[in-house]
């Protein structure tokens, strides 16, 4: 197989472990082959294969030759030697049959012959096609630009506007530039340039919400001392797929509109080659840590691909979008939602700065998105001092808070196994999505939450069940409710402070004499004695229908 410099092939040993968690597993045949192209075909019984590939190189011709997969689509345990044999001498690179349909082919197909891959028996044929096609471009795609298909068109812009080029993806990130400038640079360039991102600046990022949103190219002030900018963003259809920037010097030529727009169009076509490449070696990846967090495939093999196989103890973290606390004219307090993402990259740039952060500080971390939140999946020695990571945590809150992203972070406990991973992902989301935005805390952990995270554990245990809450204490809230009054949340704040006068008093701000009056009339309407027992459901019955104490 010849290749072109900076690609590298793969075989098909190693694309059924790619394809591992869609179903995918290799069964016989030469596993080290490389695959060539990543097309494949549907076999119909009705049309034979092409004829067998010539003898020797001399007789090969692009007509009637066979390439790439061919998916043996309703071919059963008996046809399967037949067609193996005949898509050997048609010259297909892999077989992939029924798994039910590869029963005896081991020994028919030979160690050297044509390698089958046999799929789970309910996965859809059509999905796994695209994937399979997918994975095979991925692999051949050069990791970054070693062919300089970027830069060149970098400097191709550059010399036809007469300014200066970059070219961006969606998160910011410097993915080529133009090389020589002639002095057409600035300051603001060169350091997005060495930073290989954009510097995080209000007015950079209100200039690159202007051209996402904008339909053509748009000239853009200078910022600070820095020079003007002509921009555009790259779009395929309704895709954005990134952005280039000129530094605009004021000779830009009369048509530098139509440049720059039909530039952006090869532009486009490049960025999407990268991105699939890129998207589906980070979608395999989260598909891995998903198996993991959710216990629905084979933990440990998914471990042992995302390389964490050796390294536990594990841990999860959570990221989930924050209520924010915000000041009103009366000096109160209100809780809001999380406000909309301001751009349509917020997500997308925090993801990378997720990625660049743990490339850092631990690479052999993964993380994935899941109902609606961020999971990171942490291993090995860092997880025996959790107020360290935590601090690495805040660390990220902070920065995403900086592009305008506001969240709660948790850290599960540490699990000693596979099967505890369940138990870090539950508490790290009761963390995260609960307990951190009740304490007003933009990260917390299980080794400092134990008994705060043990208490929410049995709520959620016992919420769905109706005789927990005795009718005394719903008795009360439905008083509050009718009447105005607010005795479940003075008995509330008496319990968080440990049924001392003084505190709850001063919790409240009311008067001692005024607390005693209301703590007897909400044990009149409850029912509510001096039973331990009694107190201590009254207390978790309250917690149990979210009754928060005053702070």
């Amino acid at each position: 197989m010849v290749q072109n410099a900076g690609m590298r092939e793969i075989t098909a040993r190693e694309l059924a472990q790619r394809l591992t968690t869609n179903g995918l597993t290799f069964v016989s045949g030469d596993g080290d082959r490389p695959l060539r192209s990543g097309m494949c075909t549907i076999h119909d019984p009705l049309v034979p294969l092409p004829a067998p590939m010539p003898s020797t190189p001399a007789d090969l011709t692009p007509s009637g030759r066979a390439t790439g997969i061919l998916l043996g689509v309703g071919v059963g345990a008996a046809e399967a030697p037949r067609l193996i044999a005949a898509a050997d001498r048609a010259g297909y690179d892999a077989v992939v049959l029924r798994g039910s349909a590869t029963v005896g082919v081991e020994s028919g197909a030979g160690h050297r012959g044509i390698p089958v891959l046999a799929v789970e028996g309910d996965t859809a044929w059509s999905p796994l096609e695209r994937t399979i096609s997918a994975a095979i471009a991925g692999a051949v795609l050069p990791d970054a630009d070693p062919e300089g298909r970027l830069s060149e068109l970098a400097d191709a812009i550059a010399g036809l506007l007469g300014g200066a080029a970059t070219i961006e993806d969606t998160a910011g990130r410097v993915l080529a530039y133009s090389t020589d400038d002639d002095g057409a640079s600035d300051e603001r360039r060169r350091r997005a340039i060495l930073g290989r991102a954009q510097v995080a600046d209000p007015e950079e990022d209100a200039q690159t919400r202007t051209v996402l949103a904008a339909a053509a190219p748009v000239r853009l002030p200078g910022i600070g001392e820095g020079q003007g900018r002509y921009a555009s963003a790259v779009r395929l259809g309704d895709r954005t797929l990134g952005t280039v920037w000129i530094v605009d010097a004021g000779q830009l030529p009369d048509d530098a509109e139509l440049i720059l727009t039909r530039a952006c169009e090869l532009v486009a076509m490049q960025l999407l080659r990268f991105e699939q490449a890129a998207d589906f070696e980070r979608e395999q990846r989260a598909a891995l840590v998903r198996t993991v967090l959710t216990g629905s495939g084979d933990a440990r093999a998914a471990l042992t691909r995302l390389g964490l196989g050796a390294h536990l103890p594990l841990a999860v973290v959570s990221f989930a979008a924050a209520r924010r606390t915000i000041a009103v004219d009366d000096g109160a307090a209100a809780v809001i939602g999380a406000p909309t993402p301001p751009a349509e990259r917020t997500w997308p740039r925090f993801w990378t700065m997720l990625s660049a952060y743990l490339a850092a500080w631990q690479p052999t971390a993964a993380w994935c998105t899941l109902d609606g939140r961020t999971y990171v999946l942490l291993g090995g020695a860092t997880l025996a001092d959790p107020d360290r990571v935590a601090l690495n945590l805040d660390l990220l809150v902070e920065r995403a808070a900086g592009i305008g992203l506001a969240l709660h972070a948790g850290l599960g406990s540490t699990a000693a196994s596979i099967d505890d991973v369940l138990t870090s992902r539950a508490e790290a989301d009761a963390l995260a999505t609960t307990l951190a935005p009740d304490r007003n805390a933009p990260v917390l952990t299980a080794a400092r939450c134990r008994s705060a995270l043990s208490l929410w554990f049995i709520a959620r245990t016992l919420r769905d069940h109706a005789g927990v809450v005795p009718p005394g204490i719903r008795a009360l809230l439905a008083h509050d409710e009718q009447r105005g009054t607010d005795y479940a949340r003075t008995l509330a704040t008496w319990f968080a402070c440990s049924m001392e006068l003084s505190r709850t008093a001063t919790a409240l701000g009311v008067h001692r004499n005024t607390l005693r009056y209301r703590i007897s009339r909400a044990a009149e309407l409850s029912g509510l004695g001096e039973d331990p027992d009694d107190l201590l459901v009254a207390w978790l019955s309250l917690r149990l229908l979210g009754q928060r104490p005053a702070d």
